[in-house]
Order: C-alpha cells, then sequence, then structure tokens
C-alpha cells in the first residue's frame, strides 16, 4: 500500500470506512497511537446497536491514513454513514430481513420452482450481488470479484 502510495502521490484519500467518524482521523497520528485500535460507534441510548471498525498496522486503512497525514493529504471517509445503518436497524431495513410475505401465503405453499426474493430496499446490496452469482455471502464474492481480481500492484 505505502510503495503504491509513493508511486501515485496522490492529492487526496477515500478510505473505507464510516465518515461519522472523520473528525477523528487526525487523532490516528497523535503520539502513542499505536494498533491495534477500532473506531467505534453506537446508539448513545442503545449501546449494544454499536460497530467497529478495527485497525492492525497492516490495515491497508490504517496506511492509507498514516499516508495522508504524514504527507499533509486530505483523508476522508467513505461508505455509507452509520447513522444510516445504526438507525435502519431493526425496522425492517438494513437488518437482513426476509421481503415480507404475501397476504395469505404461507410458507409450506412453497411452489416446485420458487423464484428468489426481491431484494429490500437498504438491505445488503453485496448479499443480493453474491446470491446473484452463487456466491454464499457478499463477503466472498467481494473478496473475488474486487480483491484477488489483479495482481498484487
Amino acid at each position: 500500500m505505502r510503495a503504491a502510495l509513493e508511486q501515485l502521490q496522490p492529492d487526496c484519500l477515500l478510505v473505507e470506512g464510516p465518515p461519522d467518524a472523520d473528525a477523528l482521523i487526525p487523532a490516528l497520528a497523535k503520539e502513542g497511537m499505536e494498533p491495534p485500535v477500532a473506531l467505534l460507534l453506537y446508539v448513545p441510548d442503545q449501546p449494544r446497536r454499536a460497530v467497529y471498525y478495527p485497525f492492525a498496522l497492516f490495515s491497508p486503512e490504517w496506511q492509507a491514513l498514516h499516508f495522508a497525514l504524514a504527507h499533509g493529504i486530505p483523508a476522508r471517509f467513505m461508505d455509507l454513514p452509520q447513522a444510516y445503518q445504526l438507525g435502519a436497524q431493526g425496522q425492517g431495513r438494513g437488518d437482513g430481513e426476509k421481503p415480507p410475505q404475501s397476504e395469505g401465503s404461507d410458507e409450506s405453499d412453497a411452489s416446485p420452482n420458487p423464484q428468489p426474493p426481491s431484494p429490500i430496499p437498504y438491505s445488503d446490496p453485496l448479499g443480493w450481488l453474491a446470491a446473484a452469482a452463487g456466491y454464499s455471502d457478499g463477503e466472498r464474492w467481494w473478496e473475488q470479484m474486487v480483491e484477488h481480481r489483479r495482481d498484487g500492484a
């Protein structure tokens, strides 16, 4: 990662992570801040509804953010803000819930050629792509289609 950034000399960096935590990026350069560390985002009145983003020394995100900080390059997280994800949990959006059954339908009425469920708005889009491509989950699909698609450079 570092070698690629040195060669590319970007004028800004976008790193996978929660834009809700952009203001915390400068804290990564503080003395004594060493991985393993993690960002923790949670709903204040429901702390069980939380997500964390771990960083290890070898994490590409950690390396990219440190490169940006060391070179005075603007860096931002880019992903769907967790404020939306955490706010949607338990409300039939973003929680992996199955599509609602139509009135009068019953699981035992399964047809011999069942149709795949329609995607739920706000559900995991990578999960739907993975299912369509025959992968067991979105992480495995992403790994194969994005992460391992080209050589290391």
